[in-house]
């Protein structure tokens, strides 16, 4: 490459960047090699791949915010300066102003002790020292502003925990813009929010870059995003750089046989339904056991002898294209992972019902100080539902609609305030001790993140017998067959849950609940926090599951992609109450309330230029306070549609003889 003047090169230059990690024994474990991009003025650039593939510490080696111990290699210029051998002050100056950084989880970056207003008036303070107090906090407001907070003024002296996930996030982005710099990295910006303020939080993106002219560097694993958001992409893996080229000409005519596969494994509800999501075969390379050559070998469907032994390095394709495989041709469709067709369902209009809930409502008292007035949470108001034996009934909503209450209250974790809870005909809620412990293996649980569910302390073989021994069931052939039908080996058995990958460790929690031979099984979020690619093989092992022992899902999410692939009914929930109920084609395709049609415009898409984004209604705010919820329909203050008569009357939840219903007094379509 060559060196270019600041004015007209590209802002950001990474030449041959290379990190290395100390492990015992005095050696170096490299975790990033050779990896080189450039990012111009006023352009989105993004890195995708799956967890563990280089993408943050690629940024934060950039940033020079990595752990004493790392050596990094290579140069880093900005503006033509090498931030790699920048003097600590002068690198001081530049981040916050020059460079700024929107980190995954703003909980852990905001500190919960101060109030927001003060954290983000240091950022200013640190940069143009000398503003008075009324100035600084004048420029805040104006900040908090400008990313959507409302009454900024007020929000000035709260605290972080007062703050819903999204308007955190709104938070980290005010931080991030407040000195104007010319290029915001957003690490994984939107990765734990509810698509509706996901929408929000890039569209409060959009908008700054609009009025700052800033460029962005977006880390993410969300492909729809990219898409949608990206002017050029850079595909990672194993530490390494696959695929590099404009967003339109990657994911229209991807190169590299990684890249085809992360595209393919990215579920779309807006395509036919008919075959298993395409997942990439295996698990990420661990870095201390590389392949010596291409590190997606092992995984690869056209890969040859050569690929173990030779490294390949980019090379072009096209104009501005480059890919790291000297086999494949642009889109070569003999690229894609194989798919099976997807098994035939039961006829569900004659399967029995497994699970009945009637008017379940589950409050949680509140009292305002020691002497003030009670009030009450309405967490899950007034629901009903039915699950039938061989069947998937997804509940859909933003993060605080109730759905994991709900869930929690099925399994008698949390005790109903009214309603009726029938498992296979049989009250739930009334047993306790054996009798509780006999009806709870009929219904197991799934959570969303196995580090918090698996103990770290056992061996996966315990893990799997537990249940077992405590009915006791127990043999260690059972236990072998446990892991098999998941798709492990029985040599796993031996191993810690932190030997294992995210998608196994949930394969392993996966085994425990099928260890009782449940008839339902509760999936709390359960795929939500793995990468696309390893979310297709879990999607795909639960479908075979059901298949194979009759299994019926009660599947808990917010990524309705997910959920339209692997269900047969859908319930849409909003404050405590279910707004829409059906069958998954009848929701899907001709959704009747505006907060589904809402949910449903906000989910990226892979391909903007089919006209799905300008369709978007990006809800605004967040959801009410449950503790004093709307008067009338409980979506009023955000529905697009709302009139007087939505103020004065909650709707009750009614529709069409085909079972499909709502709760809307002026329903879509």
């Amino acid at each position: 490459m060559t060196t270019q003047t600041p004015e007209h090169g590209p802002l950001l230059e990474v030449r041959n960047l290379s990190v290395s990690f100390p492990v015992p024994g005095g050696k170096l474990l490299r975790i990033i090699e050779d990896v080189s991009f450039s990012i111009a003025r006023h352009e989105v650039f993004s890195i995708v791949g799956e967890s563990g593939s280089g993408k943050s510490v690629t940024m934060m080696a950039v940033m020079r915010l990595l752990p004493e111990g790392a050596v990094v290699t290579g140069q880093v210029l900005y503006k033509g300066q090498d931030l790699l051998t920048m003097q600590p002050e002068t690198l001081r100056r530049i981040r916050g102003s020059g460079i700024s950084m929107v980190f995954q989880e703003p909980m852990s970056s905001l500190n919960p002790v101060l109030r927001i207003g003060p954290q983000i008036a240091e950022i200013i303070d640190i940069h143009h020292p000398g503003q008075t107090d009324a100035a600084l906090r004048a420029r805040v407001a104006e900040l908090l502003g400008l990313v959507g907070v409302p009454s900024p003024e007020k929000r000035y002296d709260q605290y972080p925990h007062e703050f819903s996930g999204g308007m955190r996030q709104r938070v980290m982005i005010a931080m991030a813009i407040a000195n104007e710099p010319d290029l915001i990295i957003a690490d994984e910006p939107t990765t734990a929010l509810d698509v509706t303020i996901q929408a929000q939080v890039m569209e409060v993106l959009r908008d700054v870059r609009a009025a700052t002219g800033s460029s962005m560097v977006l880390i993410t694993h969300d492909l729809g995003l990219v898409a949608e958001n990206a002017d050029r992409v850079a595909v990672t893996y194993g530490g390494r750089l696959a695929e590099q080229g404009q967003c339109r000409d990657v994911f229209a005519h991807p190169a590299h046989p990684y890249t085809v596969g992360l595209l393919q494994s990215v579920p779309d509800w807006r395509a036919p339904i008919d075959r298993e999501l395409a997942a990439i075969p295996g698990q990420p390379p661990n870095p201390t056991n590389r392949p010596a050559g291409c590190a997606f070998s092992t995984r690869c469907p056209i890969a040859r002898d050569s690929c173990t032994d030779i490294r390949p390095e980019l090379a072009p394709v096209a104009d501005d294209h480059m890919a790291a495989c000297p086999w494949t041709r642009p889109g070569e469709a003999a690229m894609a992972p194989p798919r099976a067709s997807l098994p035939p369902r039961p006829a569900l209009s004659q399967a029995e019902d497994v699970l009945r809930v009637d008017g379940l409502r589950t409050h949680f008292a509140l009292r305002t100080g020691w002497f003030g007035p009670r009030s009450a949470v309405k967490a899950v108001d007034g629901v009903d539902l039915q699950l039938r034996r061989g069947e998937t009934l997804g509940i859909v909503g933003e993060s605080g609609c109730g759905k994991s209450t709900l869930g929690r209250t099925i399994l008698d974790l949390i005790p109903p305030t009214e309603g009726r809870i029938s498992i296979l005909g049989a009250p739930n809620g009334s047993l306790r001790g054996r009798a509780l412990r006999q009806a709870r293996r009929r219904l197991q649980v799934v959570f969303q993140d196995p580090n918090s569910s698996l103990d770290p302390q056992m061996s996966v073989h315990e893990i799997v017998a537990e249940p077992l021994r405590i009915h006791g069931d127990y043999t260690p052939a059972r236990v072998d067959e446990l892991l098999g039908q998941v798709g492990l080996d029985a040599s796993a058995g031996v191993r810690r849950p932190s030997a294992f990958s995210g998608g196994q460790r949930q394969r392993i929690a996966i085994a425990r609940a099928l260890a009782l031979q449940p008839d339902i099984m509760l999936l709390d979020e359960a795929v939500s926090a793995l990468d696309v690619s390893i979310q297709a093989q879990i999607v795909n092992l639960l479908m075979t599951l059901q298949r194979d022992l009759g299994l019926s899902y009660l599947f808990i999410s917010h990524d309705l992609s997910v959920v339209r692939h692997i269900s047969d009914t859908v319930a849409v929930m909003y404050l405590g109450k279910i707004v829409e109920y059906g069958a998954r084609d009848d929701i899907f395709a001709r959704p009747r309330h505006p907060y589904t049609r809402a949910l449903l415009s906000a989910v990226p898409v892979l391909r903007p230029e089919d006209g799905a984004v300008s369709e978007r209604v990006v809800l605004t705010g967040d959801l009410p306070n449950p503790a004093n919820p709307p008067s009338g329909c409980v979506f009023r203050t955000r529905c697009p549609v709302a009139r007087d008569l939505c103020a004065q009357k909650m709707p009750a939840l009614t529709g069409q003889a085909d079972g499909h219903r709502f709760a809307c007094h002026f329903p879509q379509g």
